[in-house]
């Protein structure tokens, strides 16, 4: 005998509309109406809402449990603002504020990590001369003066300036060697210095790769210390077995003697003279100590007259103190003398 019960087959919607009716809303307030009153609502039931592009399950107590987010599927965002209160959480600091709307995917984000905003350094500029940078007034000096511009995280260089005593001596738009003209200097400083104008910086990403221009280096310019070549006058001391009063001094000292500099002489035995001499604008010495005889004080036994005496190369001369010690007898075995002017 044949069954007379028609063979099962699977529904097919023939169109873009629920099988169920009751699965779908417009508004989530058509929902809450269903879940809540409705007789053929039951507690598990998942249903969506088309205006809020949400899903949302029905509880036990006929609420609605929203399942997922808008859109792209996350888990459920925040409906109010968070504001920590007396805690840190993660890269949340005390007092930071999780705003409404935030998804859960958003929300761990903020908690793992913390936006670190890049460091700018400054570019810097230094400057080298060659050459003896103290020498006797007089000296012909052509120095060679090199700057090196570090650009870290500044442009690139558009103009770069050297500067002698002030006054602009050399310009270009690229760095490189240069050497003043050859020029004597006489009692005098030189003082070079650098300048290098730059173009502004790029601006860096911080730590999760979106750009950061706060403290980006803009377009500037920077100095170098300076360089500085002095000319100074000579100091002499001499020895010798000479009796009668010094005329001009011979044997040089390095340029450049100041007030309470020391020096100390080493006379060898059979020497009669003593010599020291330096520029009359300084005072008078202030001290000659015999050291083998415990520092005894010669000051006085040295006899000062002033003597012109020329730079280098015959430069300008200017007056000398020169003090001359001149021994009774030839000295009968090595002295050495400490002098403070």
């Amino acid at each position: 005998m044949s069954s007379s019960l028609p063979t099962g087959k699977p529904y097919s919607r023939l169109d873009a509309f629920p099988l169920d009716d009751s699965t779908l809303f417009e508004t989530l307030a058509d929902a809450e109406e269903y879940a809540a009153n409705s007789p053929i609502a039951y507690h598990t039931q998942i249903i969506g809402v088309t205006a809020e592009d949400k899903v949302y399950m029905i509880a036990e107590d006929r609420s609605l449990i929203p399942l997922t987010g808008g859109g792209g599927g996350e888990i459920d965002a925040t409906d109010e603002d968070i504001t920590l209160l007396g805690t840190d959480l993660g890269g949340l600091a005390d007092g930071a504020t999780i705003p409404e709307g935030t998804t859960f995917s958003e929300f761990v984000k903020m908690v793992t990590q913390k936006r670190n905003a890049p460091t700018y350094k400054t570019p810097s500029l230094s400057l080298s001369g060659t050459g003896t940078k103290t020498v006797e007034a007089g000296t012909s000096l052509t120095p060679t003066l090199t700057a090196v511009f570090t650009q870290n995280d500044g442009g690139g260089i558009t103009v770069y300036k050297l500067q002698k005593n002030g006054m602009d001596i050399f310009t270009d738009s690229v760095l490189g060697p240069h050497s003043p003209t050859a020029e004597i200097i006489g009692d005098e400083n030189w003082s070079f210095r650098a300048t290098v104008t730059f173009a502004a910086g790029p601006v860096k990403n911080d730590n999760m790769g979106a750009p950061c221009p706060d403290g980006a280096i803009g377009a500037g310019s920077v100095s170098s210390g300076n360089v500085v070549y002095s000319g100074k006058r000579n100091t002499f001391f001499d020895v010798d077995t000479k009796t009668a009063p010094a005329g001009p001094p011979e044997l040089p000292e390095p340029a450049g003697v100041e007030e309470d500099d020391q020096w100390t002489i080493t006379v060898p035995a059979g020497t009669r003279r003593i010599t020291i001499a330096y520029p009359a604008t300084l005072r008078d010495v202030s001290n000659i100590a015999y050291v083998e005889q415990g520092n005894a004080d010669y000051t006085d036994l040295a006899v000062k007259n002033i003597v012109s005496v020329e730079g280098a190369d015959g430069y300008t001369a200017i007056d000398y103190k020169v003090f001359t010690y001149i021994t009774a007898v030839p000295i009968p075995a090595v002295m050495t003398l400490n002098v403070t002017l």
